[in-house]
């Protein structure tokens, strides 16, 4: 038994010379070449126990730090490569914030809400004027856009963005009714939110008198469905419009589309909408 252990003493005697050697060629020391056993133990022990409180730290199911259920992304974007994504961290009441990243102009825009946040959350954007932009999904048509898993919302024209409001009592449409004044000749359009209408309102067009080929109403879903409004020129004088077989100077909505000007090119003085208008159908 002593034999084997001085035979052994000596073999790693032997082995720490041959290997003092190689290190002096090398020039390095043997200590930070060879740590010692017990450092490799409590170095391996030390390692186990941080990659235990590592994997027993990280969030379940995969989820990045700081991930919320409850939150809620307005995404806008264009096809020039102009992108926004705006988070919002659980809406209660309204909140509102500069679009993140760019003010576009953008195209399209898309809600995402989380699986726990409130799914008939609806959000919109205001342009540089602070008025509600209008966009199109599918046959909607409004200034307030929920998610649904309905995708994505398109603006009828390139627009910026100066804000993104997200609001648990916005609804889709309600009382709200937006006269839509358009020009494709000249890529022109406005869009004049006439916000929980009630009674007779007159209003100036938004952003632009035109000229205008057409005009459209979109009445919301809680608002008198024969509801009609009038366009009058700058000199104050009912503009005429058809559709259809129908030539009138009040205009309704009915889900028929636009009412094209009978005389193109019409600078729009004021809108007036009333709920005593009633169809004034003339010969074509």
């Amino acid at each position: 038994m002593r034999q084997s252990t001085i035979y052994t003493s000596l073999l790693a005697a032997a082995s720490s010379a041959v290997a003092q050697s190689v290190a002096s060629v090398a020039g390095f020391s043997v200590s930070s070449m060879v740590p010692a056993a017990s450092s490799i133990a409590a170095s391996g022990s030390s390692s186990s126990s941080s990659a235990v409180a590592s994997a027993s730290a990280a969030p379940s199911g995969g989820a990045a730090p700081g991930y919320s259920t409850d939150s809620v992304e307005v995404i806008l974007e264009d096809d020039s490569g102009a992108s926004s994504m705006t988070a919002f961290q659980s809406v209660l009441g309204s909140a509102q914030k500069p679009p993140t990243g760019s003010q576009g102009p953008f195209t399209t825009l898309e809600v995402v809400v989380g699986s726990t946040a409130n799914q008939a959350l609806r959000c919109q954007v205001l342009d540089e004027a602070g008025v509600p932009i209008a966009a199109t999904r599918g046959v909607n048509f409004d200034v307030t856009f929920s998610d649904g898993d309905g995708g994505i919302w398109t603006f009828e024209e390139p627009v910026t963005v100066s804000a993104v409001v997200c609001d648990d009592k916005f609804v889709g449409k309600g009382f709200d009714v937006i006269a839509k004044l358009s020009n494709q000749q000249i890529e022109l359009g406005s869009q004049t939110l006439f916000k929980n209408f009630v009674e007779a309102t007159t209003l100036s067009p938004t952003g632009s008198s035109g000229p205008f080929q057409t005009f459209e109403l979109i009445v919301g879903v809680n608002s008198n469905p024969a509801l009609r409004c009038q366009i009058n020129d700058k000199r104050g004088q009912p503009i005429v419009a058809l559709r259809g077989e129908n030539r009138d100077t009040t205009f309704s909505d009915s889900d028929k589309g636009p009412w094209t000007f009978e005389r193109p090119q019409a600078k729009v003085g004021e809108i007036i909408c009333d709920p005593n208008f009633v169809a004034n159908n003339q010969p074509l």
